[in-house]
């Protein structure tokens, strides 16, 4: 995940730990790496926040 989103590793090893907050450009380059539209990325986050 590293490699395919570019996020330094030490960033996202804080990313994952919860030690550190994703801003909009490290959500936007980790659901690219992922293969999936942002837009469903805030979706799936707005039905678990709901549920």
């Amino acid at each position: 995940m590293v490699e395919r989103s570019g996020i330094p590793r030490s960033t996202y090893i804080r990313l994952e730990n919860g030690t550190r907050v994703a801003d909009v450009s490290q959500i936007f380059r980790i659901c690219e790496a992922l293969g999936i539209k942002h837009s469903e990325f805030t979706q799936r986050v707005e039905e678990r926040l709901t549920a």
